[in-house]
């Protein structure tokens, strides 16, 4: 048995699944908590901006936390961030409680159950490290997009989409016609995207295992559990209804293109201000003049279900 003296469950009334928290989850936490004679912290995250929630989570962690993020990927991505920014002697586990779970898909597997989850066992996990002009600036668990997969990324998590993955979840025909009634939409906000001309796509961003119940990576999903690999995304889309349609359509069938790499520097010639997505939660970045990430050299203690 692995040795904590708190559980800290990070949640957002805003998760898609905060009900089953409420109602069911957080039940099976505390049961945990008091089987091992345990303290239990809950830090609520209401309509936040991604560092001020990230230093929010980041003052309340002690040595020997168990650090559960109970919800979508944005509240796993940020208790993720916090944990690595503590510099805390403190263990990690998601439970899946968003609409597609990449980041606990990728972790736990198809395993949902808090117990198994809780009482799983320790693997060591290297997360993305992103800098900016030179300088840290945050870990992500699961992907770091950019350009045209951020448009990509906030119409999935725009509160309309949310609510049509949540009616229709499992229905992939549903889904699938949801998403062709907007690819007009989404195409329109693509070509709007404004990049550095020198690119040679509009599209790129980096990824870590699992990104999806139907965009997968190409050649592999297991990059997670390789300390020294992640996927370079990158591709061109036009702003064009019908050629959009077919390359998100090859997306699905063949998986997102990219380069499986150990690192990657972007460099522009006019310092820009960018808006990323890091597990589904809009970032922005301020007078960027080069990009660079690879895997962190620190890892963090992960729980995982036994198999």
């Amino acid at each position: 048995m692995h040795k904590f003296r708190r559980v800290v469950a990070v949640c957002s009334p805003d998760s898609t699944r905060f009900d089953k928290y409420s109602m069911k989850i957080k039940s099976e936490i505390l049961k945990f908590v008091e089987q091992n004679n345990l303290e239990f912290i809950e830090i609520s995250i209401v309509d936040t901006p991604y560092f001020a929630a990230r230093d929010m989570v980041i003052e309340n962690l002690r040595d020997g936390d168990l650090v559960v993020a109970a919800g979508g990927d944005g509240i796993a991505n940020t208790a993720l961030d916090a944990a690595m920014e503590s510099n805390r002697d403190v263990t990690f586990a998601v439970l899946p409680l968003g609409n597609v779970n990449d980041f606990a898909s990728s972790i736990n597997g198809r395993t949902s159950d808090t117990a198994k989850i809780l009482h799983g066992s320790v693997m060591d996990f290297f997360p993305l490290n992103l800098k900016i002009n030179n300088e840290h600036k945050l870990f992500a668990g699961q992907y770091i997009s950019f350009g045209t997969t951020t448009v990509l990324v906030d119409w999935l998590n725009s509160p309309a989409t949310r609510a049509a993955r949540k009616k229709y979840r499992g229905n992939v025909a549903r889904l699938m016609l949801y998403g062709a009634r907007n690819i007009g939409k989404i195409s329109r906000a693509i070509a709007a995207t404004k990049l550095p001309p020198h690119l040679d796509y509009n599209s790129f961003g980096f990824f870590l295992g699992r990104t999806g119940k139907y965009f997968k990576l190409r050649r592999t999903s297991q990059l997670h559990g390789k300390p020294d690999k992640f996927l370079f995304h990158h591709d061109n889309f036009r702003g064009k209804m019908f050629s959009d349609a077919g390359k998100l359509t090859g997306w699905l069938i063949n998986g997102i293109p990219g380069d499986v790499t150990n690192h990657k520097k972007i460099a522009f010639q006019t310092p820009l201000d960018f808006v990323c997505q890091v597990g589904g939660d809009n970032v922005l970045l301020q007078k960027v003049s080069e990009i660079t990430c690879r895997r962190s050299e620190k890892s963090i203690r992960i729980l995982v279900p036994k198999n």
